[in-house]
């Protein structure tokens, strides 16, 4: 349901809408062989609008209330990290293990 809904935009290629060819950290001393360095975040962010308000205030449903934030152009945790992971900042394997879970 909501994992799909998230991700439709997304999919215009191969999984998530990023290319087929992806960049892996192979890993090295410095980095306990992750292929990580560092920390980056990935973000939903959602704007409290008057029509979101309304819709809190009359006990709507989550999914009514994060439907009515995308129509009004949040994105979603997944559409953030698959960014991310297109501009070589993370790998899809991390963006998957991060936000598979708040889509469901």
């Amino acid at each position: 349901g909501r994992w799909l809904r998230a991700t439709r935009g997304l999919q215009d290629e191969v999984g998530l809408g990023l290319p087929r060819r992806l960049i892996r950290g192979k890993g090295c001393r410095q980095c306990g062989n992750t292929g990580y360095r560092g920390r980056t975040a990935i973000h939903e962010i959602m704007m409290i609008t008057e029509p979101i308000r309304e819709l809190v205030s009359h006990n709507a449903s989550s999914d009514a209330i994060a439907d009515c934030a995308e129509e009004q152009g949040m994105r979603r945790l997944i559409q953030d990290g698959a960014d991310k992971v297109g501009m070589g900042i993370t790998t899809l394997d991390e963006v998957m293990r991060v936000a598979a879970g708040s889509e469901v």
